[in-house]
């Protein structure tokens, strides 16, 4: 019932309206076609980057709520007030390690700010042994519609890695 009325929906955001997504962890920054799974490099659930992760620290690369946080919790979903839901997804295979290794510090439901640590890698290098790719992906699941620049490969953590608009 609260739906009838508008409450609780993302807000339809006007014409020309920006938004910058950030790197969710320190590490290189690539283009998501080289990630060795079609899914990702096919551009499937949308478009992105991916990041090699070097830090066990991954961080929320916009500010919204975390409508999704797989149990395992190598990915979660944010959307921004505005509407956009960006994907964050751990390495490749992860969610074979049942959550061994990553501990959520914020959990489904919940508001952050961009930049506000989400999860946390336990023991990154052992995880890296467990798996094929620890690389850290980001991607725009609703993104069709919108424009974006192409993502800077050059950004460093904390800086606009590409930005959409709508």
């Amino acid at each position: 019932m609260i739906d009838l009325f508008g409450f609780g929906k993302a807000k339809r955001p006007t014409a020309g309206t920006k938004l910058g997504v950030g790197a969710p962890v320190r590490g290189a920054v690539f283009p998501l076609e080289q990630v060795p799974d079609p899914v990702f490099s096919r551009g499937i659930l949308g478009f992105g980057f991916a990041v090699h992760t070097a830090d066990e620290v991954i961080v929320a690369p916009v500010s919204g709520q975390i409508f999704q946080m797989l149990p395992s919790c190598h990915a979660f979903s944010i959307r921004t007030p505005e509407g956009v839901e960006v994907l964050v997804h751990i390495g490749l295979d992860t969610v074979n390690l049942k959550g061994n290794g990553f501990r959520a510090l914020r959990i489904q439901g919940d508001y952050v700010q961009r930049g506000e640590v989400v999860v946390q890698l336990e023991n990154a290098a052992a995880i890296r042994t467990a798996v094929e790719c620890l690389d850290t992906m980001v991607v725009v699941t609703n993104s069709a519609g919108m424009t974006h620049t192409d993502p800077r490969f050059d950004a460093v953590f904390g800086e606009d890695v590409l930005e959409m608009e709508f």
